[in-house]
C-alpha cells in the first residue's frame, strides 16, 4: 500500500514539476510585452501560465509529501530552469533575455547536482553489496572482535564515520589476522570493543573484507551457521594451545558445513604442524 502512495506521488509530484516548466516558460516568455505599446495579446497568452503556476505549485508539494520526495524536490528545481532557459531560448525577452538562461541554469544545476550524487552513492552501495556477496561465497571465514572503534572526525546525516580495528580469528586454524575499515554507522548503535562479528575476508587481498552486523531470516545457511558460531565463542573459547580442543572445534565446523572438506584438510594440516 506504501509502495503504491509513493509511486502516486512521484506522479503527482512531477506532473506538478511540468505544470511549474510551463508557467515559468509561459511568463517569462512574456515579459517582453513590458516594452510593448500594446500588452493585452501577451497579457492573454500568459494566463495559462498564471494558473499553471500555483497549480505546479501545490502538485509539486504534493506530490513530495505523498512520498515522492527528493526526487521530486529535484524535479522542482530542474522544471524552473528548463522552463526559464527554454523561454530565453525560443521567446523574445527582451532585456531579461540573459537573465532567463542565468537563473534557469542555476536552478537546473542544483537540480541535476543532487542526482547525480545520489547516483554516485547508490553506485558505491551497490558495489559493496556486490563485494560483500563475492566475500561471503568464496572469502575466508572468520570471527572477528572489535579491538577499537576510532573517530574520523566525519559525520554524514548525523552518524559517524568510524575506523573499526578488528582481530580476526579464521575458522579454519589460520594465524590471527589485525584488519582496518572505514565505515558510516548509527549513532545509536555505536560498536565497540570488545563486540565479536562474523568476518570473510579476501585471503589474497586484507583490504576487502566485511563484517556482519546483523542477520536476516532469509540469510544463506553458511552465513547463518558462522553468526551462531560467534554467539557460540562469545561465553568462553578454547584455549588455542590445546591441540584436542583445537581438533574438536575444527570438527565441529566441518560437521555443522561451516569449513569445507578443503578448508578442514588444511586447517588441520596447519594445526599439526604447529
Amino acid at each position: 500500500m506504501m509502495g503504491k502512495i509513493k509511486i502516486a506521488g512521484l506522479i503527482v509530484g512531477l506532473v506538478g514539476n511540468g505544470l511549474m516548466a510551463y508557467a515559468l516558460y509561459t511568463l517569462l516568455g512574456g515579459a517582453g510585452c513590458a516594452t510593448s505599446l500594446d500588452p493585452s495579446p501577451c497579457e492573454a497568452a500568459m494566463t495559462p501560465g498564471m494558473i499553471a503556476l500555483p497549480a505546479g505549485i501545490i502538485l509539486s508539494m504534493v506530490g513530495i509529501f505523498m512520498g515522492g520526495g527528493f526526487y521530486v524536490f529535484s524535479g522542482l528545481f530542474i522544471a524552473i530552469g528548463l522552463g526559464s532557459m527554454a523561454a530565453s531560448a525560443f521567446t523574445d525577452m527582451g532585456e531579461m533575455q540573459s537573465f532567463g538562461w542565468l537563473f534557469g541554469g542555476m536552478f537546473a544545476f542544483f537540480g541535476i547536482l543532487p542526482l547525480l550524487l545520489s547516483g554516485v552513492v547508490k553506485g558505491k552501495v551497490a558495489a559493496r553489496q556486490v563485494e560483500a556477496q563475492r566475500l561471503i561465497q568464496t572469502g575466508r571465514k572468520g570471527i572477528g572482535t572489535i579491538l577499537a572503534v576510532n573517530d574520523t572526525g566525519l559525520t554524514i546525516n548525523e552518524n559517524p564515520r568510524v575506523e573499526i580495528v578488528m582481530r580476526v580469528e579464521p575458522v579454519d586454524g589460520s594465524p590471527p589476522l589485525e584488519l582496518r575499515k572505514k565505515v558510516i554507522v548509527s549513532r545509536v548503535a555505536l560498536p565497540r570493543a570488545g563486540d565479536r562479528h562474523p568476518v570473510w575476508y579476501d585471503p589474497a587481498d586484507h583490504e576487502k573484507w566485511a563484517f556482519g552486523t546483523d542477520m536476516d531470516a532469509s540469510a544463506p545457511r553458511e552465513v547463518r551457521e558462522l553468526f551462531d558460531l560467534v554467539r557460540q565463542s562469545a561465553g568462553a573459547r578454547p584455549e588455542s594451545g590445546n591441540m584436542v580442543d583445537e581438533l574438536e572445534r575444527l570438527n565441529a565446523l566441518h560437521s555443522s558445513g561451516a569449513l569445507t572438506d578443503r578448508e578442514f584438510a588444511e586447517a588441520k594440516e596447519r594445526l599439526l604442524r604447529r
